[in-house]
């Protein structure tokens, strides 16, 4: 029964069901130091959630889920999906009891298209990076903007210039 909810979960996302394939490694352990102007998904260590909202969301608050879950731990990382043209949402999946949906976590800023070699397009375009380590499913952010005009900030990611991570 779990795996046809996690199953069905997934093709709502667009997620291959292969990312069930295999034993994934628990994500428990901490992030690997990141690429100076990457990103890349939050530990499980870096994760709360919320007991009264039951929102997981990051120390930092810069990750979040948007959908109340009733696992109270997270036990691996899944994956992450990309969604955008150009610029896009990052959005990181962890399971977390066996009897609950995954976990979907949200970055709250906009980042570039991924181009690491674990990143596959599906149908629907959406980017999906099927593995279970974090430094798998890097992706790079924009530079801070300096401008108070958001149409010259979405402007500059537009014509930022993609360089991608050489693996």
């Amino acid at each position: 029964m779990r795996n046809v909810l996690i199953l069905f979960i997934f093709s709502l996302l667009g997620l291959p069901s292969g990312v069930l394939a295999g034993d994934a490694t628990p994500a428990t352990n901490q992030a690997t130091p990141t690429p100076k102007g990457y990103l890349q998904c939050p530990s499980i260590n870096d994760l709360q959630r919320d007991p009264n909202s039951l929102i997981w969301h990051s120390k930092k608050k810069s990750w979040r889920s948007y959908a109340a879950s009733f696992t109270p731990t997270l036990d691996k990382f899944l994956g992450a999906q990309w969604q955008g043209v150009k610029v896009g949402t990052l959005f990181c999946i962890y399971e977390g009891d066996k009897m609950t949906f995954p976990v979907i976590m949200q970055y709250a800023s906009l980042v570039f298209e991924p181009t690491g070699s674990q990143w596959v397009i599906n149908k629907q375009g959406r980017h999906n990076c099927i593995s279970s380590h974090l430094a798998d499913c890097l992706v790079k952010i924009p530079e801070k903007q300096t401008s108070n005009d958001p149409d010259a900030d979405l402007e500059s990611l537009r014509s930022a210039p993609q360089q991608g991570l050489a693996f």
